[in-house]
């Protein structure tokens, strides 16, 4: 239990820090990376919530499971008490990480808050996922003459390699809405085909057709779960919202590309934010608009002049942030801290990782001391049966574990002059 308790608070506080240096890079990247469409900027920041999830646990992973040798304050204390020996031993340290000294108790109350918190967000995400099957269950599909209309629907369903859909009209919705996974499905509600002309509705449409097309359902789940997960970090927030305007912006330069009708597409998303009652009440899956502040930045780059759009996503700058994320990682395996809960297995003083230089000292078991010649520095033997330097030079390089064992010994039983 105390070995699980540790990993998950270092996992925790990795996290944090690491999450704010990886969202830094990432803003770094879509801010001067120019120009760049929102496809693209949705792939970055996607990277970046990857890196978020993934870098603490691969931390954490290599922090929990790399055990010391050996210990610096063992090494001085046998040669403090070891008389008559004259032996200089250079080792190699690894930097010290900084401690975070944590109760055992605040640990285990935190690690309790934060299992009610995620089981209270997982419940409110299969309440939602329940949602989303009735509303899939219970749809009606759109009638045949208001489907004849939808010219741009018509032309998509029938062009090849187009992810099928079902288009249908519920009540139980307030805005159009892609419910997709393993059953794709546009819904929309009955006052949006009775408020607008079939043109509006048809690019409203097309761009819930858009979530499906680029799998925004499968990445829309990944992005919930690590907002459930890492409800605590404050990277995963940002991180998502903009994942969110993203993905609306990416979608509505598909509809734009499609009918290259600007005006009309942003007045009717102006419209629908008028006509829709609010506060809105959001469905768990990719819909045409979630708050108003969202619908007011995607119109503001619906109407700029030096909007910039792509035929497909630039791999450059989702590689950058890659690479950029895998830094901040490797990193973190070097200088993360080390969580201290009173008794963990990693809270003890500095490690060594090799020995560098020696200058040793033969003792056979009559007591006698001879020097080594420095061709063997790396070759320790404490009271062996050990007769000629050919056996000492036959040895291999003594590990550290070996090296501390018979130190212990001589200070154990310290020889005579």
């Amino acid at each position: 239990m105390n070995a699980v308790l540790h990993a998950l608070a270092t996992y925790c506080v990795t996290a944090l820090w690491m999450g704010a240096a990886i969202a830094a890079l990432t803003a770094l990247v879509v801010r001067f990376w120019r120009p760049l469409d929102a496809a693209t900027r949705y792939a970055v920041w996607y990277v970046a919530l990857v890196a978020v999830v993934l870098g603490p646990l691969a931390t954490t992973v290599a922090m929990e499971y790399t055990r010391p040798a050996a210990r610096a304050a063992d090494l001085d204390l046998a040669f403090r008490n070891a008389p008559g020996i004259r032996t200089q031993v250079n080792v190699a340290l690894p930097r010290t990480r900084l401690q975070i000294a944590i109760p055992p108790y605040a640990a285990f109350g935190a690690a309790v808050l934060w299992l009610l918190v995620v089981l209270g967000g997982a419940a409110r995400f299969g309440a939602g996922a329940v949602v989303l099957a009735r509303l899939k269950r219970d749809a009606l599909p759109l009638a045949p003459e208001r489907r004849s209309a939808l010219l741009l629907w018509n032309a998509h369903a029938a062009a090849p390699g187009a992810r099928r859909a079902r288009l249908c009209v519920s009540d139980r919705v307030e805005v159009p809405v892609a419910v997709g996974l393993f059953d794709g499905m546009v819904v929309l509600p009955q006052h949006i085909l009775d408020a607008f002309e079939p043109g509006d509705v048809d690019r409203f449409v097309l761009h819930e057709l858009a979530h499906l097309e680029r799998r925004d359902d499968w990445t829309a789940v990944f992005e919930r779960l690590a907002q459930i997960v890492l409800f605590f970090n404050p990277a995963v927030h940002v991180i998502a919202r903009r994942l969110d305007l993203e993905r609306e912006i990416a979608c509505d330069d598909r509809v734009v590309a499609a009918t290259s009708d600007v005006r009309s597409y942003a007045v009717g998303l102006t419209r629908m934010a008028e006509s829709t009652k609010w506060p809105h009440n959001a469905i768990a899956a990719p819909a045409i608009f979630v708050t108003r502040r969202q619908l007011s930045l995607r119109v503001e780059e619906l109407l700029a002049r030096r909007r910039f759009t792509a035929p497909r996503v630039a791999i450059a700058p989702a590689a950058v942030a890659l690479a950029a994320s895998l830094g901040v990682v490797a990193a973190a395996a070097v200088h993360a801290p080390s969580v201290d809960l009173g008794g963990a297995p990693h809270a003890a003083p500095r490690e060594i990782t090799r020995i560098q230089e020696t200058r040793l000292i033969l003792i056979d078991r009559n007591g006698k001391k001879t020097a080594v010649d420095g061709k063997h520095a790396r070759v320790m033997v404490l009271h062996t049966d050990v007769k000629s330097f050919a056996d000492v030079r036959a040895l291999r390089d003594v590990s550290p574990e070996q090296l501390h064992a018979m130190l212990k010994k001589l200070e154990l039983t310290p020889p005579t002059r």
